[in-house]
């Protein structure tokens, strides 16, 4: 018996034959998101410098390389959300960082990585006001979310 591409070949038959298919899940995305190591009252400027002062939370830092394609769901409003790679993996405020644009394929926000470092997020508090609502947030790196 031959398979290829979807097409299964099968010469000379005589007699019955049974064939039994079992498709096989795809394993659920990585989710990258660590709440226990978000921080509290900082955000990114539209320069991709850190800031103090506001209503957000700067997700945990996540190790990115140029080419590299963050996806993230259930964080909020995303046009008022902003993304950044960071020199370091420091939340110390002035990091030097590159801003990346975004965009969006349904309720998932895609960024795309130019510039090597840890990825960072800025995501608004008011609307992640509950532990529940934290632990929903899902970040992948180089995988779709369903």
């Amino acid at each position: 018996m031959k398979y290829s591409k979807g097409k299964i070949s099968i010469p000379n038959v005589t007699g019955n034959i049974v064939i039994t298919v079992q498709a096989v899940p795809t394993a659920p995305a990585e989710n990258l998101s660590d709440p226990s190591q978000w921080v509290s009252g900082r955000r990114i400027t539209s320069s991709g410098s850190l800031a103090t002062g506001s209503a957000a939370y700067l997700t945990n830092a996540i190790p990115v390389a140029p080419g590299d394609v963050i996806r993230m769901k259930n964080c909020g409003t995303l046009s008022n959300c902003f993304a950044s790679v960071l020199v370091s993996e420091s939340t110390d405020v002035g990091t030097a960082g590159t801003f990346h644009n975004h965009s969006t394929d349904g309720d998932v926000f895609v960024i795309q990585i130019t510039t090597s470092g840890y990825f960072r997020h800025a995501l608004l508090i008011s609307e992640l006001d509950t532990e529940a609502k934290k632990a929903a947030v899902i970040i992948t790196k180089n995988e779709v979310i369903n």
